[in-house]
């Protein structure tokens, strides 16, 4: 994690790490930073009743955006999370608005979120804009929220009370 990223796990490692190591700490731990491919096999099979932090890493494609809106691990830990950090490494098809939506998702979704962190690992950054197709969202509980936006008029849509708490 030298370049505050996070490398894939072999499959040997991941195995031993799933079978062996989380059934011993898994209700000890309070924060997991994981790579997108190995939440299935690290969030999924396990109760961690003191997850507060989660930092999903290493997000590629549209795909892993789609795997993060279907799966149900974020229903599961909604009343949970209250710190959130999302970590792209590639460029994501931004004419979609993929980041847009995922990220009002997460905020409709992660109902005690108070830190989030939406970041790129790349020199290109990954921007939200909400100009064209404003997402409906809000956060009576949000305090910190790290975001590129595309413009101010985005900045200012994030500002117009809809986190009430900044």
């Amino acid at each position: 994690m030298s370049s505050n990223s996070i490398s894939r796990l072999s499959d040997s490692i991941l195995h031993r790490f799933c079978s062996q190591i989380l059934p011993a700490i898994s209700y000890k731990i309070n924060w997991l930073k994981i790579e997108v491919s190995s939440i299935e096999r690290i969030l999924l099979p396990r109760n961690y009743p003191n997850l507060f932090g989660l930092g999903i890493y290493n997000i590629e494609r549209d795909d892993d955006i789609r795997f993060l809106k279907e799966n149900t691990f974020m229903q599961r830990f909604k009343n949970q999370i209250s710190s959130l950090v999302i970590k792209s490494v590639d460029k994501l098809d931004t004419s979609k608005n993929v980041n847009t939506h995922l990220f009002a998702y997460i905020f409709n979704t992660l109902s005690h979120l108070r830190y989030f962190k939406f970041d790129s690992l790349l020199f290109y950054d990954q921007r939200m804009a909400f100009v064209y197709s404003p997402p409906s969202m809000f956060s009576s509980t949000l305090l910190e929220l790290h975001v590129k936006v595309d413009s101010f008029t985005d900045c200012l849509y994030l500002l117009d009370d809809r986190f009430d708490q900044f």
